[in-house]
């Protein structure tokens, strides 16, 4: 029986009495976890189980289907309570699930899209999210949602809220690392506004309000034009001033926009300033799309300098202005003066030891440039987005700077990922608390599958060797459309001097609203993959030290760790389900230059024995993609959500016992990476 037809033989039917042309709307259960298009409805309607703690913000999501498109459905909660306690509506937000706008490539299937308002769609997700207030009391909260639509009769289904007794930090505070972009272009070209005009800063705060959830402290600033973040114009305005390469600069576009990223995220531990890429490189690699044009926009730009935005103060005309190249003599005069400024402008806003410069990938500057941006910036850090891992940690040994000249301080990268699939075989990884701040950059799109990796990915990472993810699109959806009016590039597909090959920003976790950005569940589901990662963390800097372990019984400490280890291989058991396989594989990503955790898993396999065909054979590719399905199947029916409370229960059991004895088991695991440094 084809999948289509379920919705109308089973779940529970409602007769759309008033208007018979209507047909018939089934309401059906799915998991946050999965894809609503594929879920096959049951005989019964369950309640919607949510599982979280105080200070967190969780999601249950509720199918709606429909013979026709469904017209003015709509969906209500007046609270849910437990034992005289309330969690009122004020802290539960009801949202529509719809379809991710059609792309030429790099697409998102399933229901992921969350609108205020719902679509008119014969497939439509209701989720239910619920932000628990600090001060909750523990317990089970239960509710009723109404949902109705044209011409059907109210229909309500239970929700239930499980509240562990234990207080997340605030998002700001998470130790697992999350990097998300920003894109003021491409929200100007969406929504066909004027660049920096108060509607365009009005969404740039959306999207900051959104990528804050996860905890996002990095802000990127490009000083260049036409970088690859895709800005036709450079945030600082240079102003020509009497005298040979004499400028004054116009940082208020800079300003309000820091401004408004702290105001939505909290204060940037990383401002990024954008000083160099690579059509300034004597070579780089060349895009796969747009090869042609790359090679012809970098031979027309060979040899030239420093483009960067010039005003006219009088006229407020902006056109490009080519500075001397970096190595140039007159440069360091210019550099210099620049520095000197912005970091007065930084001092004023508490952000001067934020400051860093960017972006290294494959290509990197030449030592002459390099040394020439570390002297004028007084020695400012790097930032690198590449394939090569070029941190320094206790895991990893390559070097902590660029070309023996200026220090690296971020480091996110595709290759010698390590991680650990089953914690019992060989050495536990505790990539949180490692000194070198390196993060696993998922390339080609990786955030754009399924909500499943988005949940586990940080998880995975944090596991593993890395403190995190980065390099993730936030808006940077492909707002560009081909001749047919399709979604076909993204920002910077108009600047192919600057594209970086496969190293692109193809992942967006934001999506294009009717009226700005809104949120997915990609999105929804990494920020409570990142909340259960701070529960791990709190719990595995006390099993770590031996003065706080000391405060907590054998048995609480085993039970934990037991709970964590399930979890991990759990985990690993989502991208690979063959467990005689998983059990017997310890350190993965060691063999080889591993990409991702699919291929450490390959190349582990490999080199335990097992027979398999290469990783790029089109017979391993139909491996992968079955283990891939059916993994993320395993998972969703594997009872996550009581693993997840049981992280809960304990993390919140072994906060209280050690607050009791004064110990902060935040600033413990803090103290933890500081000691690794």
């Amino acid at each position: 029986m084809q999948r289509g037809l379920w919705f109308g033989l089973v779940g529970i039917v409602l007769a759309l009495g008033a208007n018979p042309s209507h047909g018939q709307v089934t309401l059906f259960n799915y998991d946050v976890l999965d894809d609503a298009t594929s879920v096959e409805p049951g005989d019964t309607l369950e309640p919607i189980t949510i599982v979280g703690a105080r200070n967190g913000t969780f999601s249950g999501a509720l199918g709606v289907h429909g013979e026709d498109d469904i017209t003015g459905l709509r969906a209500s909660i007046d609270a849910l309570t437990a034992n005289g306690q309330r969690i009122d509506a004020e802290h539960i937000r009801i949202r529509y699930a719809d379809r991710y706008p059609h792309t030429t490539r790099r697409r998102v299937s399933g229901l992921d899209v969350l609108l205020d308002d719902a679509p008119e769609r014969s497939l439509i997700g209701v989720w239910v999210t619920v932000t628990v207030p600090a001060d909750a009391q523990p317990g089970t909260y239960r509710g009723e949602l109404t949902v109705q639509a044209d011409g059907m009769d109210p229909a309500t289904v239970d929700v239930e809220l499980y509240v562990a007794d234990w207080t997340l930090p605030d998002a700001q505070d998470f130790r697992t690392w999350i990097e998300i972009l920003q894109s003021p272009d491409t929200l100007a070209i969406e929504y066909d506004v004027e660049m920096w005009s108060e509607e365009h800063w009005e969404m740039i705060g959306r999207s900051f309000e959104l990528m804050a959830a996860v905890g996002n402290r990095i802000v990127y600033v490009p000083v260049m034009e036409r970088t690859n973040w895709g800005n036709e114009r450079g945030m600082i305005r240079w102003i020509e001033r009497d005298g040979e390469h004499a400028y004054d600069w116009d940082f208020s576009i800079m300003q309000r926009y820091l401004e408004l990223a702290e105001e939505k995220m909290g204060p940037p531990t990383h401002v990024v300033f954008n000083v160099w890429d690579v059509v300034l490189a004597e070579s780089a690699p060349m895009p796969h799309h747009q090869r042609d044009e790359a090679r012809e926009a970098r031979e027309d730009l060979a040899g030239r300098g420093v483009r960067v935005t010039k005003l006219d103060p009088d006229t407020g005309e902006l056109e490009s202005l080519f500075l001397p190249r970096y190595e140039e003599e007159p440069s360091q005069r210019i550099w210099n003066g620049f520095f000197d400024e912005l970091r007065a402008e930084l001092a004023e806003m508490d952000l001067e030891q934020s400051l860093m410069l960017g972006v290294a990938t494959d290509a990197i500057p030449s030592a002459e440039e390099l040394e020439a941006l570390h002297d004028a910036s007084g020695g400012a850090p790097w930032v690198s987005h590449a394939h090569p891992n070029r941190q320094i940690g206790p895991y990893v040994r390559h070097a902590s700077t660029l070309r023996n000249i200026a220090p690296l301080a971020y480091d996110a990268h595709v290759y010698r990922m390590g991680y650990n699939a089953n914690p019992e075989i060989g050495e536990r990884y505790y990539g949180w608390k490692q000194s070198a701040h390196n993060a696993h950059f998922g390339r080609n799109g990786r955030y754009n599958g399924p909500a499943l990796r988005a949940r586990i990915l940080p998880e995975k990472n944090i596991t593993g060797r890395q403190r995190g993810v980065g390099r993730i699109g936030g808006d940077f959806w492909f707002v560009l459309r081909d001749r047919r009016d399709r979604r076909s590039g993204a920002v910077y597909n108009r600047y192919p001097e600057n594209m970086w090959r496969n190293l692109d920003i193809e992942s967006f976790i934001l999506a294009p609203g009717p009226d700005g950005p809104v949120g997915t569940a990609r999105l929804e589901n990494m920020r409570e993959g990142v909340q259960e990662c701070e529960a791990r963390i709190l719990i595995e800097s006390v099993l770590l030290d031996d003065s706080a372990r000391a405060h907590i019984s054998d048995e609480l400490a085993d039970r934990a760790q037991a709970l964590l280890d399930e979890r991990q291989l759990a985990t690993w058991r989502s991208v690979w389900p063959y467990n005689d396989d998983i059990e017997q594989l310890g350190r993965v990503g060691d063999h080889g230059n591993a990409r991702n955790p699919i291929e450490a898993v390959w190349q582990a396999l490999d080199a335990a024995g097992r027979d398999l065909p290469g990783y790029w054979d089109s017979e391993a590719r139909q491996m992968r993609s079955e283990a891939g399905q059916l993994g993320r199947q395993w998972f969703v029916q594997s009872d996550w959500q009581r693993r997840v409370r049981e992280l809960y229960d304990i993390a919140g059991e072994i906060d209280s016992i050690l607050s009791d004895e004064g110990i902060d088991t935040y600033q413990l695991a803090m103290r933890l990476r500081e000691q690794s440094e």
